[in-house]
């Protein structure tokens, strides 16, 4: 048993071993000659077809990697050439043409779709994707695809065809031609085809979505805005996007998202007021001690020489009264589009005094000085030295530097390199010729938390579901340690809220896991496969890596063997045999079979476009028909796609209970409401793939175990917890516990659980497995002690395995924008929650952009100040606190005299140019809570708010067991729930 205590450390798990299944970002080559390189992409796409993941983008030129798990990755393959030759006739006048970069994938009505900047457009067959020569050719020969960058192609749940690109900010407003203003913005059209080019009839109306803001936290130091990303998901739209400059010098490129209920509901309301994907210093620095600050939030100390120094300069004991001292990092040039905020150069202004510069001093050797009251037992090194150099820590030398380090790095220090008392970290470096060149450093005592790499530059996500069904990923371009490439991290809902489990590394704490596999999976390599069905009947075969149903003379169905569930997805890939598709030409999944009197299945009708719901209960034979969404086709119909072969369309299904989800390709069925709800489906039933009067070949069938349901669409529940338009409300009084699903032997399960006003008492929280009413175990939170809970029961004795503290930090961004005079921050708090302590970490230093230069605020002003409220209608209530100033590049607490309960605070400053660069609340407890569990390999771990509470062996392993909700005197709201197997792949 692993208790993790969240008091001090924020919940994270500091001493676990790392195995296979964890998350290790940076996709990387999995065999070949290339086999351990990372692959070279960042700032691309990732699509999925016919089983495979498929990623391209900026570094990978033309060439394309795919992966059947989103974790191995294969390649590289070209799909489209660079020779000059073969380009259309406008490609010599955009440099970058043959990057191939900032782009989208996306499979539509038989065409693999590929935009990239700055905007063109080539297509190509999927069915060619996964041999050594990918069929695609350029769109457009003579005038390209559209100006702006970053598109995106997106199917809305309506069955609208999307377009949404950013809009330059030296563009014209794409509707009237009127400039728009030197702001940059996202724009969204409404199409009949994404073969529609600027100027055709097919394109609707532009609309901005979302544009710059001058002084918001994504426009602070650049007027960009770019890189749309619109998800759907459970009834709400996201919009995310990138904000500030996008080079790592800059270091303040991140992702930011908006939600609506349409998709073109979208303004800049709708936009979170926090970061979806922040870089990782500031979480770090609620955690780590700060022994010595870099110079990004505000210049530091330095002492510094151009002239060759003694020897022994970088020792303790050394003489440096005749250096200068000044303000640092050192570098050039100073700015990058943007200004470098860690640039200071001790305030000189003459290139030909900068080190770096091209006239400037060739060599600079620097000091600093730092105390250290206690050794730490871990501390590490933050530097980014671009340029040629060394650096030590009391004579000793830590790091030696040949290389254009753009971003920051974190290495840990060599134990016994730091003393009690004075430390001195010395640095010299020799610019690298006219090529840029910085220096900065500081130091950090990690406080017993593992060395992480620095992470900036989370940004251009492409949102898309992970190999099982129901997992989500963000993938996206970043710098890991100054290494540029392209990760993931997991997607969750908090109630409607999307929120990230990250940005992290193989070195993050808290259990990252990466990509679970389904429960089963078939890519009919062989006919190895048809042993996994029972009752094959004559006329189904494995062909070409695919599974033939010849169902031209009569209905024809395989039954997976040995399996029967009530909850799962299950998707599987549907090529009709073109014109010899049949006389009935129907193909799709049995979603529930106990006989014959009692089945039920989908099927896609390829010549009627509709989806054929065909439901026998109890011998009685009941079809339903439903239209196909209007704009999808089997083929596009378009000249330049004529001569494609028949290709896949891939059919989801989505089963909870009594209720039927179904997609295709991308489009959401039914407009994402059941496509067909009957209480008598609802337990356990046999699951296949069946064909009616066709000619159909089927490919990778997958196949997970589990449910997802929201809000009204809650079921199969305990009849005494009632279903409400906002999710599952338990009883008020006593125990109430309820489980459901199919039983599994490893599984996860989240769900988010509010208690809407902050509770004096009672326990609200999950069944994390559930074997019999004698044996479970229950992760809750009890609110009169302040604890997360681990409690066993087994063979009827109850047991309290261990407790952990419900404090943690979380940061917020403030929500009530004013522009650049603002003087008061608003923090709306996720539900209600008892609050202690406020950590502010303060902009300093100048920006251009927003002409301002940012200093520490006076906190003995009486202007200077903290106030809460109970709720949005409240009045202000100023909060007493003791006010702890730790200058720049630390986080200063205000720790308050009494806690609070509130649902937001308000920050109040003296001048306009003192502002919160981020905010961190330390809240005691919360009505809200979001709780995730895993079961594996023998141990069970615990998430609450994405931070590791618990990590125990499971003491019911190898037992089937089911997973639910629990509460104990208190009503609590459940929604957003998702629960699945985890397949025997994953490991």
């Amino acid at each position: 048993m692993t208790p993790v205590n969240n008091n001090d450390n924020g919940g994270n798990l500091a001493a676990q071993p790392v195995d296979e299944r964890l998350l290790q970002n940076l996709f990387r080559i999995s065999s070949g000659p290339d086999q351990g390189k990372k692959v070279p992409l960042y700032d691309g796409t990732i699509e999925k077809y016919n089983g495979y993941y498929y990623a391209a983008g900026t570094g990978t030129s033309g060439t394309l990697y795919r992966s059947k798990d989103m974790i191995h990755w294969e390649g590289p393959v070209r799909f489209i050439s660079r020779d000059p030759a073969t380009l259309p006739k406008f490609a010599d006048k955009d440099r970058t043409f043959t990057e191939y970069g900032a782009s989208d994938f996306y499979y539509h009505n038989g065409v693999m779709f590929y935009g990239f900047n700055s905007n063109n457009l080539i297509h190509g067959r999927p069915d060619t994707m996964p041999t050594d020569k990918p069929l695609f050719h350029h769109s457009f020969e003579e005038e390209q695809f559209d100006t702006g960058i970053d598109l995106q192609f997106m199917v809305a749940h309506n069955g609208d065809l999307l377009y949404l690109r950013k809009a330059n900010p030296a563009e014209s407003n794409p509707n009237t031609g009127e400039p728009l203003g030197g702001r940059a913005g996202v724009w969204l059209w409404k199409v009949q085809s994404f073969f529609n080019e600027r100027g055709n009839p097919g394109r609707g109306l532009a609309k901005e979505l979302l544009h710059t803001q001058p002084g918001h936290w994504g426009n602070i130091n650049f007027v960009n805005f770019e890189g749309p990303e619109m998800y759907y998901h459970n009834g709400q739209y996201y919009l995310l996007y990138a904000a500030n400059q996008m080079f790592p010098e800059t270091g303040l490129y991140e992702t930011g998202a908006a939600q609506a209920a349409n998709y073109d509901d979208f303004t800049n309301a709708n936009k979170y007021p926090g970061k979806l994907l922040a870089r990782n210093l500031e979480r770090l620095l609620l955690y780590y001690k700060v022994l010595l600050p870099t110079s990004e939030h505000g210049s530091q100390t330095y002492t510094y020489t151009y002239d060759q120094p003694a020897a022994g300069w970088e020792g303790a004991a050394f003489d440096d009264s005749g250096w200068k001292k000044g303000e640092g990092g050192f570098g050039w040039p100073t700015h990058n589009r943007a200004r470098i905020p860690s640039i200071y150069n001790g305030g000189v202004t003459n290139e030909a005094l900068i080190w770096g510069a091209p006239k400037g001093p060739a060599h600079i050797w620097t000091r600093r000085t730092f105390k250290v009251d206690m050794v730490p037992e871990k501390a590490v090194l933050r530097h980014r030295l671009q340029g040629e150099g060394n650096i030590y820590i009391n004579g000793k030398r830590v790091t030696s530097v040949k290389a254009s380090n753009r971003a920051y790095q974190f290495i840990e220090i060599p134990a016994g390199l730091l003393k009690k008392g004075d430390n001195v970290i010395a640095a010299d470096a020799v610019k690298l010729g006219t090529n840029p060149n910085h220096l900065d450093y500081g130091v950090f005592d990690t406080n017993g938390m593992p060395v992480e790499p620095d992470i900036i530059g989370p940004t251009q996500p492409n949102v898309i579901k992970g190999p099982n069904g129901f997992e989500t990923w963000a993938v996206y371009k970043a710098f890991w340690n100054s290494v540029n490439g392209q990760g993931k991290d997991r997607l969750f809902f908090w109630g409607d809220e999307m929120v990230a489990d990250g940005v992290t590394s193989g070195q993050s704490p808290g259990m990252h896991f990466d990509a679970f596999a389904p429960t089963f999976e078939d890519r009919y390599d062989s006919t190895d496969s048809l042993g996994r069905y029972e009752n094959v009947p004559e006329g189904v075969s494995v062909k070409d890596g695919a599974l033939l149903l010849d169902a031209t003379g009569q209905q024809k169905q395989v039954l997976l063997k040995g399996y029967t569930g009530a909850n799962f997805f299950l998707e599987t890939n549907i090529r009709f045999d073109g014109q010899a598709a049949g006389e009935l030409g129907q193909a799709g999944v049995t979603v529930w079979y106990k006989d014959e009197a009692n089945v039920v299945r989908l099927l896609v009708d390829r010549d009627k476009r509709q989806l054929i719901v065909s439901v026998v209960l109890d011998g009685k034979s009941e079809v339903k028909t439903l239209e196909l969404p209007y704009t999808f086709k089997f083929l596009e119909e378009d000249a330049r796609v004529s001569d494609f072969a028949e290709q896949y369309h891939t059919l989801k299904v989505y089963k909870n209970g009594s209720r039927l989800f179904a997609e295709l390709d991308h489009y959401k069925l039914n407009n994402d409401k059941p496509v067909l709800e009957d209480e008598r489906m609802a337990g356990p039933g046999q699951v296949g793939l069946a064909a009616s009067g066709s000619k159909v070949s089927m490919d990778n069938t997958v196949l997970t175990t589990g449910w997802s349901e929201y809000k009204s669409y809650m079921n199969g529940w305990d009849a005494s917890w009632l279903v409400t338009g906002d999710g599952l409300k338990s009883p008020a009084g006593g125990k109430a516990l309820t489980v459901k699903g199919d039983r599994v032997r490893e599984h996860e399960f989240s769900v988010n659980v509010d208690s809407v006003n902050l509770s004096k008492s009672g326990e609200a929280g999950i069944v994390v497995a559930y074997v019999d009413e004698a044996n479970y175990i229950v992760a809750y939170t009890d609110y009169a002690d302040k604890q997360h809970v681990l409690r066993q029961v087994k063979d009827g004795k109850e047991t309290v395995l261990a407790k952990a503290p419900t404090a943690r930090y979380t940061i917020y961004g403030h929500s009530n924008y004013d522009g650049q005079v603002q003087k008061e921050y608003v923090y709306d708090v996720r539900g209600v929650a008892q609050i202690s302590q406020a950590k502010m970490l303060w902009t300093a230093g100048p920006f251009d952009y927003l002409n301002t230069t940012f200093q520490l605020p006076e906190s003995s002003s009486s202007s200077f100040g903290l106030d809460s409220r109970a709720s949005a209608e409240g009045k202000w209530e100023t909060l007493p606190v003791d006010y702890q100033a730790r200058g720049k590049g630390d986080y200063h607490i205000a720790d308050f005299k009494s806690p609070v309960i509130a649902s937001q605070l308000r920050l109040r400053v003296p001048a306009v140019n003192n502002r919160p660069f981020s905010l961190a609340l330390r809240e005691e407890i919360s009505s809200r809570n979001f709780y995730r569990t895993v079961r594996l390999d023998g141990r069970l771990f615990v998430w609450v708010n994405h931070q590791l509470v618990f990590n125990t062996e499971d003491p019911f392993v190898n037992k089937p067991a089911q997973a639910g909700l629990y509460t104990n005197n208190i009503e609590a709201l459940f929604d957003s729930i998702t629960a699945f197997g985890i397949g025997e792949a994953a490991k």
